[in-house]
Protein backbone atom coordinates (compact mmCIF):
# COMPACT_ATOMS: atom_id res chain seq x y z
CA UNK A 1 0.00 0.00 0.00
CA UNK A 2 1.32 3.94 -0.67
CA UNK A 3 -0.29 6.14 1.22
CA UNK A 4 0.45 9.79 0.11
CA UNK A 5 0.33 12.42 3.63
CA UNK A 6 -0.77 16.03 2.64
CA UNK A 7 -0.83 19.14 4.41
CA UNK A 8 1.54 19.75 7.17
CA UNK A 9 2.72 22.68 8.23
CA UNK A 10 6.38 21.86 8.99
CA UNK A 11 8.27 20.40 11.70
CA UNK A 12 9.35 23.26 13.32
CA UNK A 13 5.90 23.18 14.94
CA UNK A 14 6.63 20.11 17.27
CA UNK A 15 2.65 19.57 17.03
CA UNK A 16 2.82 19.08 13.45
CA UNK A 17 5.88 16.32 14.38
CA UNK A 18 3.40 14.61 16.30
CA UNK A 19 0.94 14.37 14.23
CA UNK A 20 3.16 13.11 11.30
CA UNK A 21 5.12 10.94 13.55
CA UNK A 22 2.17 9.03 14.83
CA UNK A 23 0.30 8.69 11.71
CA UNK A 24 3.33 7.21 10.03
CA UNK A 25 3.22 4.35 13.21
CA UNK A 26 -0.37 3.98 12.52
CA UNK A 27 -0.15 3.58 9.04
CA UNK A 28 2.63 1.08 9.78
CA UNK A 29 0.83 -0.94 12.33
CA UNK A 30 -2.57 -1.09 10.59
CA UNK A 31 -0.61 -1.40 6.84
CA UNK A 32 2.70 -3.62 8.06
CA UNK A 33 5.43 -2.31 5.45
CA UNK A 34 3.03 0.39 3.76
CA UNK A 35 5.42 2.84 1.57
CA UNK A 36 4.74 6.66 3.01
CA UNK A 37 5.12 9.75 1.24
CA UNK A 38 5.12 13.31 3.04
CA UNK A 39 4.37 16.34 1.20
CA UNK A 40 6.31 19.46 3.03
CA UNK A 41 6.46 22.97 3.00
CA UNK A 42 10.24 22.82 4.15
CA UNK A 43 12.80 20.79 2.21
CA UNK A 44 14.46 19.63 5.80
CA UNK A 45 11.58 18.17 7.35
CA UNK A 46 13.02 14.88 8.40
CA UNK A 47 10.64 12.55 11.28
CA UNK A 48 13.11 11.42 13.80
CA UNK A 49 14.09 8.09 14.61
CA UNK A 50 13.94 5.07 11.74
CA UNK A 51 10.91 5.86 10.52
CA UNK A 52 12.62 7.70 7.36
CA UNK A 53 13.92 4.07 5.79
CA UNK A 54 9.96 3.89 4.80
CA UNK A 55 9.62 7.46 3.83
CA UNK A 56 10.03 9.63 0.94
CA UNK A 57 9.87 13.51 1.16
CA UNK A 58 8.45 15.95 -1.80
CA UNK A 59 7.80 19.23 -2.03
CA UNK A 60 3.89 20.47 -0.95
CA UNK A 61 4.05 23.24 -3.53
CA UNK A 62 6.50 23.08 -7.10
CA UNK A 63 9.38 25.26 -6.62
CA UNK A 64 9.75 25.27 -10.77
CA UNK A 65 7.18 27.78 -10.62
CA UNK A 66 9.01 30.30 -9.96
CA UNK A 67 11.79 29.18 -12.19
CA UNK A 68 11.99 31.18 -16.19
CA UNK A 69 11.55 28.46 -18.86
CA UNK A 70 10.71 25.25 -16.30
CA UNK A 71 8.08 23.22 -17.57
CA UNK A 72 5.95 24.37 -14.47
CA UNK A 73 6.71 27.98 -14.93
CA UNK A 74 5.81 27.79 -18.60
CA UNK A 75 2.05 26.06 -17.17
CA UNK A 76 1.76 28.50 -14.58
CA UNK A 77 1.97 31.44 -17.54
CA UNK A 78 -0.12 29.55 -19.59
CA UNK A 79 -2.80 28.72 -17.34
CA UNK A 80 -2.71 32.59 -15.30
CA UNK A 81 -3.27 33.83 -18.85
CA UNK A 82 -6.08 31.34 -20.40
CA UNK A 83 -7.75 29.47 -17.30
CA UNK A 84 -6.96 31.07 -14.26
CA UNK A 85 -9.02 28.93 -12.54
CA UNK A 86 -6.83 25.94 -13.38
CA UNK A 87 -3.49 28.40 -12.21
CA UNK A 88 -3.79 26.42 -8.81
CA UNK A 89 -2.87 22.87 -10.31
CA UNK A 90 0.71 24.04 -11.44
CA UNK A 91 1.31 24.44 -7.82
CA UNK A 92 0.51 21.13 -6.93
CA UNK A 93 2.29 19.29 -9.71
CA UNK A 94 4.40 16.94 -7.52
CA UNK A 95 1.64 15.81 -5.44
CA UNK A 96 -0.60 15.50 -8.67
CA UNK A 97 2.13 12.96 -9.82
CA UNK A 98 2.32 11.32 -6.50
CA UNK A 99 -1.50 10.82 -6.39
CA UNK A 100 -1.24 8.87 -9.50
CA UNK A 101 0.04 5.88 -7.83
CA UNK A 102 -1.53 6.32 -3.89
CA UNK A 103 -3.88 3.83 -2.69
CA UNK A 104 -4.95 6.78 -0.24
CA UNK A 105 -4.25 10.67 0.20
CA UNK A 106 -4.25 11.81 3.43
CA UNK A 107 -5.16 15.57 4.71
CA UNK A 108 -3.29 15.46 8.15
CA UNK A 109 -2.27 19.16 8.99
CA UNK A 110 -4.80 18.93 12.11
CA UNK A 111 -6.99 22.33 11.88
CA UNK A 112 -6.56 22.85 8.07
CA UNK A 113 -10.10 23.22 7.20
CA UNK A 114 -11.07 26.04 9.44
CA UNK A 115 -10.83 30.00 9.09
CA UNK A 116 -8.35 30.27 11.14
CA UNK A 117 -6.05 30.20 9.31
CA UNK A 118 -7.54 32.37 6.44
CA UNK A 119 -5.55 32.32 3.84
CA UNK A 120 -4.31 29.25 3.90
CA UNK A 121 -7.86 27.97 3.57
CA UNK A 122 -7.98 28.40 0.32
CA UNK A 123 -5.18 26.13 -0.41
CA UNK A 124 -5.95 22.68 1.10
CA UNK A 125 -9.97 23.32 -0.49
CA UNK A 126 -8.34 23.92 -3.56
CA UNK A 127 -5.51 20.75 -2.80
CA UNK A 128 -8.57 18.43 -1.95
CA UNK A 129 -10.29 19.56 -5.60
CA UNK A 130 -7.53 18.81 -7.35
CA UNK A 131 -6.69 14.96 -5.09
CA UNK A 132 -10.79 14.31 -5.73
CA UNK A 133 -10.29 14.93 -9.72
CA UNK A 134 -7.63 11.84 -9.56
CA UNK A 135 -10.38 9.25 -8.38
CA UNK A 136 -7.64 8.42 -5.05
CA UNK A 137 -9.33 7.96 -2.16
CA UNK A 138 -9.02 11.45 -0.25
CA UNK A 139 -9.37 10.96 3.82
CA UNK A 140 -9.71 14.37 6.31
CA UNK A 141 -7.52 12.52 8.77
CA UNK A 142 -7.95 13.40 12.40
CA UNK A 143 -8.99 17.08 11.83
CA UNK A 144 -10.98 19.44 13.61
CA UNK A 145 -12.90 21.41 10.76
CA UNK A 146 -14.42 24.67 11.63
CA UNK A 147 -15.86 27.60 12.19
CA UNK A 148 -16.55 28.80 8.69
CA UNK A 149 -16.91 32.75 8.16
CA UNK A 150 -17.56 32.69 5.06
CA UNK A 151 -20.19 33.87 2.51
CA UNK A 152 -22.87 31.77 1.47
CA UNK A 153 -21.55 30.59 -1.44
CA UNK A 154 -17.94 30.03 -0.33
CA UNK A 155 -19.24 28.46 2.89
CA UNK A 156 -21.75 25.93 0.89
CA UNK A 157 -18.93 24.43 -1.76
CA UNK A 158 -16.60 24.31 0.99
CA UNK A 159 -19.34 21.90 3.05
CA UNK A 160 -19.98 20.31 -0.54
CA UNK A 161 -15.73 18.97 -0.90
CA UNK A 162 -15.98 17.33 2.61
CA UNK A 163 -19.13 15.56 1.85
CA UNK A 164 -17.40 14.22 -1.28
CA UNK A 165 -14.11 13.28 1.16
CA UNK A 166 -14.17 9.67 1.40
CA UNK A 167 -13.95 9.57 5.00
CA UNK A 168 -12.86 12.44 7.81
CA UNK A 169 -11.67 11.05 11.18
CA UNK A 170 -11.99 13.80 13.50
CA UNK A 171 -9.94 14.02 16.45
CA UNK A 172 -12.74 15.15 19.24
CA UNK A 173 -16.53 15.59 19.29
CA UNK A 174 -17.19 19.34 18.80
CA UNK A 175 -16.23 18.69 15.11
CA UNK A 176 -18.18 15.92 14.70
CA UNK A 177 -21.19 18.21 16.17
CA UNK A 178 -20.16 20.83 13.97
CA UNK A 179 -19.83 18.87 11.30
CA UNK A 180 -23.11 17.69 11.91
CA UNK A 181 -25.23 21.24 11.87
CA UNK A 182 -23.90 21.52 8.07
CA UNK A 183 -25.05 18.19 7.16
CA UNK A 184 -21.98 16.45 7.01
CA UNK A 185 -22.46 12.72 9.07
CA UNK A 186 -22.24 9.85 6.54
CA UNK A 187 -18.54 9.62 6.05
CA UNK A 188 -17.32 11.21 9.78
CA UNK A 189 -15.83 8.75 12.43
CA UNK A 190 -14.78 10.06 15.86
CA UNK A 191 -11.32 9.48 16.49
CA UNK A 192 -8.46 11.52 18.72
CA UNK A 193 -5.27 13.55 17.44
CA UNK A 194 -2.33 10.62 16.60
CA UNK A 195 -0.32 12.57 18.88
CA UNK A 196 -1.80 11.17 22.22
CA UNK A 197 0.26 8.28 21.44
CA UNK A 198 3.37 9.56 21.12
CA UNK A 199 5.83 8.73 23.48
CA UNK A 200 8.24 10.24 25.44
CA UNK A 201 11.79 10.58 24.65
CA UNK A 202 14.30 10.40 27.78
CA UNK A 203 16.36 13.01 27.66
CA UNK A 204 20.06 12.85 29.50
CA UNK A 205 20.63 16.89 29.40
CA UNK A 206 20.96 17.75 32.68
CA UNK A 207 18.06 20.49 32.73
CA UNK A 208 15.65 20.33 35.78
CA UNK A 209 16.80 19.90 39.35
CA UNK A 210 15.38 16.57 39.93
CA UNK A 211 14.45 17.36 43.52
CA UNK A 212 12.55 20.17 42.46
CA UNK A 213 9.05 20.23 40.65
CA UNK A 214 7.57 22.27 38.10
CA UNK A 215 4.92 24.00 36.61
CA UNK A 216 5.36 23.58 32.58
CA UNK A 217 4.17 27.16 30.59
CA UNK A 218 4.01 27.68 27.49
CA UNK A 219 2.18 30.57 25.52
CA UNK A 220 2.29 31.43 21.82
CA UNK A 221 2.53 34.24 19.00
CA UNK A 222 -0.30 32.79 17.59
CA UNK A 223 -2.59 34.20 20.48
CA UNK A 224 -2.42 37.45 19.67
CA UNK A 225 -4.22 36.75 16.61
CA UNK A 226 -7.19 34.94 18.05
CA UNK A 227 -8.24 38.11 21.11
CA UNK A 228 -10.19 40.33 18.14
CA UNK A 229 -7.82 42.67 19.14
CA UNK A 230 -8.81 43.02 22.67
CA UNK A 231 -4.84 41.84 23.67
CA UNK A 232 -1.81 42.70 22.32
CA UNK A 233 1.44 40.83 22.63
CA UNK A 234 3.10 43.16 25.68
CA UNK A 235 -0.32 42.50 27.66
CA UNK A 236 0.06 38.93 26.95
CA UNK A 237 3.51 39.21 28.37
CA UNK A 238 2.56 41.40 30.62
CA UNK A 239 0.10 39.51 32.35
CA UNK A 240 1.53 35.75 32.03
CA UNK A 241 4.89 37.75 33.62
CA UNK A 242 2.97 38.72 36.78
CA UNK A 243 1.42 35.43 37.03
CA UNK A 244 4.67 33.20 36.77
CA UNK A 245 6.34 35.62 39.68
CA UNK A 246 3.26 34.85 42.03
CA UNK A 247 3.62 31.25 40.86
CA UNK A 248 7.67 31.65 42.46
CA UNK A 249 6.60 33.58 45.20
CA UNK A 250 3.24 31.80 47.10
CA UNK A 251 4.16 28.09 45.88
CA UNK A 252 7.71 26.17 46.01
CA UNK A 253 7.08 25.10 42.28
CA UNK A 254 9.55 26.65 39.95
CA UNK A 255 8.57 27.02 36.21
CA UNK A 256 9.71 25.34 33.21
CA UNK A 257 9.02 27.33 29.94
CA UNK A 258 8.10 24.84 26.41
CA UNK A 259 8.26 26.21 23.24
CA UNK A 260 6.38 24.18 20.91
CA UNK A 261 6.62 26.06 17.67
CA UNK A 262 10.44 27.00 17.11
CA UNK A 263 10.40 28.15 13.32
CA UNK A 264 13.49 30.15 12.71
CA UNK A 265 13.40 33.81 11.37
CA UNK A 266 9.65 33.89 12.09
CA UNK A 267 7.25 35.73 14.30
CA UNK A 268 5.38 32.85 15.06
CA UNK A 269 8.43 31.58 17.41
CA UNK A 270 7.71 30.33 21.08
CA UNK A 271 11.03 30.30 22.04
CA UNK A 272 12.34 33.98 21.42
CA UNK A 273 8.11 34.96 22.81
CA UNK A 274 9.23 32.80 26.18
CA UNK A 275 12.86 34.34 26.45
CA UNK A 276 11.09 37.62 26.26
CA UNK A 277 9.08 36.61 28.72
CA UNK A 278 11.81 35.43 31.23
CA UNK A 279 13.03 39.14 30.94
CA UNK A 280 9.74 40.42 31.99
CA UNK A 281 9.44 38.01 35.01
CA UNK A 282 13.30 39.81 35.84
CA UNK A 283 14.83 36.42 34.86
CA UNK A 284 14.24 34.71 37.69
CA UNK A 285 16.55 32.21 38.54
CA UNK A 286 13.69 29.69 39.46
CA UNK A 287 12.59 30.06 35.76
CA UNK A 288 14.42 28.13 33.04
CA UNK A 289 13.28 27.05 29.48
CA UNK A 290 13.73 24.48 27.11
CA UNK A 291 16.37 24.68 24.25
CA UNK A 292 14.76 24.81 20.60
CA UNK A 293 16.67 21.83 19.55
CA UNK A 294 14.84 19.16 21.42
CA UNK A 295 12.24 17.31 19.15
CA UNK A 296 8.33 16.34 20.20
CA UNK A 297 9.21 13.07 21.63
CA UNK A 298 11.81 14.95 23.59
CA UNK A 299 9.54 17.62 24.68
CA UNK A 300 6.77 15.29 25.94
CA UNK A 301 9.62 14.47 28.34
CA UNK A 302 10.08 17.27 30.28
CA UNK A 303 6.52 18.24 29.90
CA UNK A 304 5.91 14.76 31.80
CA UNK A 305 8.08 15.84 34.36
CA UNK A 306 6.22 18.55 35.58
CA UNK A 307 3.79 18.34 38.17
CA UNK A 308 1.43 21.04 36.62
CA UNK A 309 1.30 22.34 32.55
CA UNK A 310 -0.41 25.71 31.56
CA UNK A 311 -0.37 25.65 27.71
CA UNK A 312 -1.25 27.61 24.24
CA UNK A 313 -0.21 24.87 21.99
CA UNK A 314 -2.81 22.15 21.25
CA UNK A 315 0.25 20.00 21.19
CA UNK A 316 1.92 21.08 24.42
CA UNK A 317 -1.27 20.30 26.31
CA UNK A 318 -1.78 16.71 24.39
CA UNK A 319 1.79 15.72 25.66
CA UNK A 320 1.05 16.79 29.47
CA UNK A 321 -2.87 15.36 29.40
CA UNK A 322 -1.28 12.20 27.73
CA UNK A 323 1.43 11.83 30.48
CA UNK A 324 -1.37 12.54 33.39
CA UNK A 325 -0.21 15.88 33.83
CA UNK A 326 -3.06 17.96 35.41
CA UNK A 327 -3.42 20.95 32.64
CA UNK A 328 -5.16 23.82 32.13
CA UNK A 329 -5.44 25.20 27.88
CA UNK A 330 -5.29 28.12 26.91
CA UNK A 331 -8.05 28.39 23.86
CA UNK A 332 -7.51 30.01 20.47
CA UNK A 333 -9.63 27.86 18.77
CA UNK A 334 -12.38 24.94 18.62
CA UNK A 335 -9.51 22.12 18.87
CA UNK A 336 -8.61 22.49 22.29
CA UNK A 337 -12.39 23.07 23.47
CA UNK A 338 -13.14 19.99 21.77
CA UNK A 339 -10.59 17.32 23.40
CA UNK A 340 -11.21 19.59 26.74
CA UNK A 341 -14.99 18.44 26.40
CA UNK A 342 -13.95 14.76 25.77
CA UNK A 343 -11.28 14.31 27.94
CA UNK A 344 -13.16 16.67 31.32
CA UNK A 345 -16.75 16.93 29.69
CA UNK A 346 -16.76 20.37 30.42
CA UNK A 347 -14.43 23.23 30.19
CA UNK A 348 -13.50 23.86 33.36
CA UNK A 349 -9.85 23.56 32.73
CA UNK A 350 -9.62 26.29 29.90
CA UNK A 351 -9.05 29.88 29.66
CA UNK A 352 -10.00 31.37 26.52
CA UNK A 353 -7.19 33.56 24.42
CA UNK A 354 -9.57 36.31 25.10
CA UNK A 355 -9.58 36.35 28.89
CA UNK A 356 -5.42 36.39 29.51
CA UNK A 357 -4.65 37.98 32.53
CA UNK A 358 -2.75 37.42 35.75
CA UNK A 359 -5.78 36.99 37.75
CA UNK A 360 -7.41 34.23 35.27
CA UNK A 361 -4.72 32.46 35.13
CA UNK A 362 -4.25 32.36 38.87
CA UNK A 363 -7.68 31.23 39.55
CA UNK A 364 -7.39 28.40 36.76
CA UNK A 365 -3.89 27.51 38.08
CA UNK A 366 -5.52 27.27 41.76
CA UNK A 367 -8.79 25.51 40.31
CA UNK A 368 -6.34 22.96 38.75
CA UNK A 369 -3.99 22.84 42.52
CA UNK A 370 -7.77 22.32 44.24
CA UNK A 371 -8.25 19.22 41.91
CA UNK A 372 -4.64 17.94 41.41
CA UNK A 373 -6.00 14.30 42.53
CA UNK A 374 -9.64 14.28 40.59
CA UNK A 375 -7.97 15.51 37.57
CA UNK A 376 -5.17 12.63 37.80
CA UNK A 377 -7.95 9.99 38.34
CA UNK A 378 -9.80 11.39 35.40
CA UNK A 379 -6.67 11.33 33.13
CA UNK A 380 -6.57 7.14 34.07
CA UNK A 381 -9.64 6.74 32.73
CA UNK A 382 -9.79 9.06 29.73
CA UNK A 383 -6.28 8.78 28.26
CA UNK A 384 -6.31 4.85 27.66
CA UNK A 385 -9.55 5.25 25.76
CA UNK A 386 -8.25 8.78 23.72
CA UNK A 387 -5.09 6.19 22.66
CA UNK A 388 -7.34 3.68 21.65
CA UNK A 389 -9.36 6.27 19.64
CA UNK A 390 -5.95 7.65 18.00
CA UNK A 391 -5.47 4.15 16.71
CA UNK A 392 -8.66 4.00 15.40
CA UNK A 393 -7.92 6.28 12.48
CA UNK A 394 -6.18 3.59 10.70
CA UNK A 395 -8.72 1.32 11.50
CA UNK A 396 -11.57 3.09 9.97
CA UNK A 397 -9.21 4.04 7.27
CA UNK A 398 -8.42 0.14 6.66
CA UNK A 399 -12.29 -0.38 6.72
CA UNK A 400 -13.17 2.18 4.45
CA UNK A 401 -10.70 0.59 1.64
CA UNK A 402 -11.33 -2.38 2.14
CA UNK A 403 -15.32 -1.37 1.03
CA UNK A 404 -13.93 0.05 -1.50
CA UNK A 405 -12.09 -3.01 -3.02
Amino acid sequence: MKFLLVGNGGFHNRGCEAISLMSAQVLAEIFPNCEIVFSSFFEKDRLPGNFNNNIRYISAVSQDMWKIGTRDWTKRKFFEYFFKEKAWEVAYSQIARECKTADAVLSIGGDNYSSDYKNALNYYMELSRIIKRSHRPFIVWAASIGPFNLGEGALQQIVDDLKNADLITARESATVSYLRTHGITANVRLTADPAFLLPATPVTEDILDLNSQYLGFNISPILEDYTEGALDGEHILAESAAFLNQVIRDTSLKVLLVPHAMRPNNWNNDYDLLNSLIQKTGAHEKIKILPNYLNAGQLKYFISRCRFFIGARTHSTIAALSSYVPTVSISYSLKSKGINNDIFGGHEFLISSKEINHKNLWDKFERMRSAEAQIKKTLSQKIPFMKELALANGLYLKEKLSANS
